[in-house]
């Protein structure tokens, strides 16, 4: 979820949720921070291309 909404033409991030717990994961999720460092490690072994947009 951090990853699509650091997109600068994402306005918003819709996951899907099928029950109340679903929906309390995804806001623990959102609360949670990513390690800056696993972007630069996603860009190095080309799983993310290399000028996408990351979290700052």
């Amino acid at each position: 979820l951090h990853f699509v909404g650091a997109h600068p033409l994402v306005v918003s991030v819709i996951p899907g949720a099928a029950s109340a717990q679903e929906i309390d994961d995804n806001a623990d999720l959102l609360a949670t921070a990513t390690p800056a460092a696993l972007w630069g490690d996603l860009k190095a072994q080309g799983l993310i291309h290399p000028a996408a947009p990351v979290p700052a």
